[in-house]
């Protein structure tokens, strides 16, 4: 399947990588191999992408699947990726809608990590909230530890 997903123009393969990506968060793939074989595949497609609003908008699907089905580490490393690519898209306090995409993002891995040690344990994560202004970072902190308390 992901063979043929190929054939398609690239944001075409954005939109159905993502739409895949919701569909198997909804219904978890059993193999460890299909999981790591979606991510995989899913990356390659998004880190040939120049639309930034795509990549956020995909990127928040696939960190969602990966919190939900990889190891930390590995959702610390596609963080990492994801941050760099943010950097290579906005500078800082330029860009307003990229900064709400990675905002909610940012909620999407608050609201997906199963407690928050594994939060605070993924280190690219909070280096994230770097990014905005200290009234923001501050409502974010709240958010998190509201959710979690």
């Amino acid at each position: 399947m992901l063979a043929e997903i190929k054939q398609f123009e690239l944001d075409d393969r954005l939109q159905l990588v993502k739409s895949l990506g919701i569909a198997l968060i909804r219904s978890k793939p059993r193999r460890a191999a299909l999981k790591l074989q979606f991510l995989n595949f899913s990356w390659e497609q998004l880190a040939v992408t120049d639309n930034a609003s795509v990549f956020m908008d995909v990127s928040a699907v696939l960190v969602e699947f990966a919190i939900k089905n990889m190891k930390q580490q590995s959702v610390n490393n596609f963080i990492s990726e994801i941050f760099k690519r943010f950097r290579d898209f906005v500078k800082v306090g330029e860009d307003e809608e990229m900064y709400q995409k990675l905002e909610h993002l940012i909620i999407k891995v608050m609201l997906t990590a199963k407690n928050f040690s594994e939060l605070i344990g993924l280190d690219n994560f909070m280096s994230l909230l770097n990014y905005f202004s200290a009234n923001i970072k501050f409502r974010l902190c709240e958010v998190m530890l509201d959710y979690f308390s």
